[in-house]
């Protein structure tokens, strides 16, 4: 569960939850499911949260982004796996 959403934040960009939660590998998940597993995943600094405010400015717009320790962690363990194959 927490995998998917690292998959798709490792690039170190801001995604926002529209775009999260309309991607494919998680397009069954609930905006709650999304939601929970962003809130505990920030909660430990794994990932940034930003809200900011949006184009007619009553709607906010929630966007999230991979911390760069474990955005460099998650690199040198790919780099390992490949040398290790």
């Amino acid at each position: 569960m927490i995998d998917e959403v690292l998959m798709l934040l490792e690039d170190g960009h801001w995604h926002t939850v529209n775009e999260l939660i309309n991607h494919p590998s998680i397009k069954d998940w609930s905006y709650t499911k999304l939601q929970i597993t962003l809130e505990f995943l920030a909660e430990y600094k794994f990932i940034a949260v930003n809200k900011r405010p949006g184009h007619n400015m009553k709607m906010m717009i929630i966007e999230a982004k991979i911390v760069p320790s474990l955005q460099d962690f998650l690199e040198r363990m790919k780099e390992v796996e490949r040398q290790e194959h």
